[in-house]
């Protein structure tokens, strides 16, 4: 794999990343370190706010060094009853909150796209050269992915990332229903929380505080993410 150069931003690698495959990996990191350095502000990278794609989208981000290109960008609806969403093909990830975002009418969200598709580009431009940074780091780091896994994905984000169970590690998390397919390698931390908000004062899909605590809680971090 060739990567373009890395940028020096040491003042915003932390030792954790989320790899997706949706908004509620990054949510979860984000509230903890928060909890943990209420002072600390904790940076965004390339994947912290997309869906859809899924480990082949990582893959192919890894592999294709984050290139996103004009012509790869259309608006699609994922299912009859969500909105037109912006859609980067070769990946399959869903920008609900970039490149215009989601809109229940397909026209508005093409010409959303249209509009904003320069500035969205360089954004994804910048984040990718802060993820790269962090992923060609020297420091510890763990990335976190929210979903199964098949053994050849584990195989090709461990190969992408560099694990070697020392200072580079792949945590997968997911749901007890998810339970028969988690994949069994010793390059792999596998993580369960119930993911469902019961009874619990916020929206859904933020999914249940107190299993995804006790689960981050089992991740290798380190106070010195920040630095």
């Amino acid at each position: 794999m060739v990567w373009g150069a890395s940028v020096d931003r040491s003042d915003v690698v932390p030792n954790i990343i989320s790899f997706g495959s949706n908004c509620r990996t990054r949510f979860h990191i984000e509230r903890v370190l928060r909890a943990r350095h209420p002072d600390e502000s904790y940076p965004t990278f390339f994947w912290d706010w997309l869906d859809g794609g899924g480990a082949q989208g990582v893959i192919w981000c890894l592999k294709n060094d984050f290139a996103l290109c004009a012509d790869d960008f259309s608006v699609q609806r994922p299912a009859p009853w969500m909105p037109f969403v912006p859609l980067h093909g070769p990946s399959g990830f869903v920008f609900h909150h970039d490149f215009g975002g989601a809109s229940d009418d397909g026209e508005t969200a093409r010409v959303r796209l249209s509009q904003t598709l320069e500035a969205g580009l360089s954004k994804f431009r910048y984040l990718a050269a802060r993820t790269r940074s962090a992923l060609m780091s020297d420091r510890p780091l763990t990335c976190v992915y929210f979903g199964p896994l098949t053994p050849d994905e584990v195989q090709e984000l461990s190969t992408c990332i560099g694990v070697d169970g020392q200072r580079r590690f792949l945590a997968n998390v997911m749901t007890p229903e998810d339970g028969p397919r988690a994949v069994s390698d010793d390059r792999l931390i596998t993580l369960f929380v119930d993911d469902l908000a019961k009874g619990l004062p916020h929206p859904a899909w933020q999914g249940n505080h107190r299993d995804w605590d006790l689960a981050l809680a089992r991740l290798p971090l380190s106070p010195d993410y920040h630095r």
